[in-house]
């Protein structure tokens, strides 16, 4: 056994302590790690284990030496070699964490990555295979034998030198990026610690390469300590503050932003609950998931939980078919992400009567869920239509189903002073039945069996979009002619298809419809039942509705 004097301990002792060190630094990146799941200090916690390791296995060598257990400290002294490029792999992931590098010096960053890990596979293999090639355990080191470190160290090969050639060109290009980053970010200190690190990285790795091929110390040459050991470990020294500050910053940052969340949440919530309108959110399932006050009255959210559809106000006559109508343009809009309006009847829960409201609808994220905003008010004429005595419109309109609920509105405006609400919410819901008609069986030939197949799949809309594509369909509109006094309205609605038999396709109502209690055929039923006169020229591509008002209606 080797007895060693004050330098030998020396060295002993001083990579001892550069472990522990690197020990503490990466149980704490690991805690915090755990507590936060930021990649940061999952990077800050790899670069400080592979150069824990590297500590560990320069330890074992050194007490290899004293032991005379030559051999095996040879086989270690293989595998500390090939740990140096976990370290450069591990340094490139951790600074590519820790700067907001733009994108070309990312992919460099990432380059650097996995050159360093290819190069660990190849080395590891090649110290295998091949060890005389790398380091070998049959002859000792060229450096000379003053130490135990010495003692114990595998002879180096062509690829020893080629190694080291790698490990300064990666620290010298870590050294750059840092100097750029450093002028760029105004100097700021946690660059600078980087630096600094990085600095005494690279002397500790410069003078142990030197050495080897001069014999020549130019640092604390009397003690025989591995510089890169020693270099590495204040690298990370450095490096734990810097990290810590930025945590530390983080979280005072969070620590207002919580403070000024709650904050902004109690003056939202009483501009709410103040505010006019009536303000909700739905669930994904359309399901109302928060509501205010006047939300809550309106939707009667005391009894549990309500889907939104269900406070539709819908006559049995139309049911199934607005309530498939509504769920998909919600959907729609849910997949989407874009805006949606219309207005619809609501049923008064005191009157029992139906209220019609403007709806209008965001999608918002909710954490990894996503729900709709929507916010309703009372619809209300403007003051205008009091005045109009005579209107005549010609709209031509694509075949857009989404847009029929705006193209009815438009089309109702006068209406509300000569009809009740109940009666002009049929109104609406016969002309809306009649477009909807015109685009789908009219204009894009979709029979009365298709449209039944895609109902029953849920995908109506997707089908109707599929087929708008077409080239036979896609520059088709629906004609709506328009004409109201205080006396009547008509509606002449012409489609460019190739119409169809208005007597036939009753009989077949009569007898399907009915019976099988499909989604959808009976808009012409209903339609005959609101309007006054309902009648198809003989092609079947075009239909007149007349709506008498009551002279006693103001």
């Amino acid at each position: 056994m080797y007895e060693g004097n004050l330098a030998d301990s020396l060295q002993l002792g001083l990579t001892l302590n550069c472990f522990t060190l690197l020990l503490v630094i990466t149980v704490l990146y690991l805690i915090y790690y755990i507590q936060t799941k930021d990649k940061l200090f999952k990077a800050g916690a790899l670069l400080s284990l592979n150069s824990m390791l590297f500590v560990l296995a320069e330890n074992i060598i050194i007490i290899c030496g004293w032991l005379d257990l030559i051999t095996f400290g040879r086989y270690v002294s293989r595998t500390e070699q090939t740990v140096i490029l976990l370290i450069l792999a591990s340094l490139s992931y951790f600074l590519l964490n820790i700067f907001p590098y733009k994108k070309p010096s990312r992919i460099f960053f990432k380059v650097l990555i996995w050159i360093a890990l290819f190069l660990t596979l190849g080395f590891t293999a090649v110290a295998f295979i091949k060890p005389e090639l790398f380091v070998s355990v049959t002859r000792s080191t060229i450096l000379p034998m003053v130490s135990p470190e010495d003692f114990a160290r595998g002879g180096e090969g062509p690829l020893f030198r080629i190694r080291d050639y790698i490990l300064l060109s990666y620290i010298f290009i870590f050294l750059i990026s840092l100097i750029v980053i450093f002028i760029r970010q105004r100097r700021r200190w946690q660059t600078g610690l980087y630096i600094i690190g990085i600095i005494f990285a690279v002397l500790g790795a410069f003078d142990d390469i030197q050495y080897l091929y001069t014999n020549i110390n130019y640092f604390m040459n009397d003690y025989r300590f591995s510089r890169f050991v020693l270099g590495v470990t204040i690298m990370l020294l450095f490096f734990l503050p810097a990290v810590l500050y930025k945590v530390f910053s983080a979280n005072v940052l969070l620590g207002k932003t919580k403070k000024e969340l709650k904050s902004f949440e109690n003056r939202y919530s009483v501009i709410v609950e103040a505010t006019d309108e009536i303000i909700f959110s739905l669930s994904e399932e359309l399901t109302i998931v928060s509501a205010n006050q006047k939300a809550e009255r309106l939707f009667k959210l005391n009894d549990g939980p309500v889907n939104f559809v269900d406070c539709f106000y819908m006559q049995e006559i139309d049911e199934e078919t607005d309530f498939q109508y509504f769920k998909e343009r919600l959907l729609k809009l849910k997949n989407n992400g874009d805006k949606l309006s219309f207005n619809t009847y609501i049923k008064d829960w005191v009157t029992l009567e139906p209220v019609e409201y403007h709806f209008r609808f965001d999608c918002i994220l909710n954490g990894d869920k996503l729900e709709l905003a929507g916010r309703a008010w009372p619809a209300a004429a403007s003051k205008l239509l009091e005045y109009v005595n005579t209107e005549r419109l010609t709209l031509k309109v694509e075949n857009y189903i989404a847009m029929v609920g705006d193209i009815v509105d438009r089309l109702t405006d006068n209406i509300h002073r000569c009809l009740d609400e109940s009666d002009v919410m049929l109104i609406k819901m016969g002309l809306n039945e009649m477009i909807v008609n015109a685009m789908e069986h009219g204009n894009l030939n979709v029979s009365f069996d298709e449209k039944t197949k895609a109902q029953e799949e849920g995908r109506l809309f997707d089908f109707m979009g599929e087929r708008r594509k077409l080239p036979e369909y896609r520059d088709k509109k629906v004609t709506i002619d328009y004409f109201f006094n205080d006396e009547k309205v008509i509606y002449r609605i012409t489609d460019m298809g190739n119409g169809f038999d208005y007597n036939k396709m009753m009989n077949r109502i009569h007898d399907e419809v009915n019976q099988l209690e499909l989604m959808h055929g009976r808009g012409i039923l209903m339609t005959q039942a609101v309007f006054d006169s309902v009648e198809y020229n003989n092609k079947g591509n075009q239909v007149l509705l007349v709506k008498n008002f009551r002279k006693d209606v103001k």
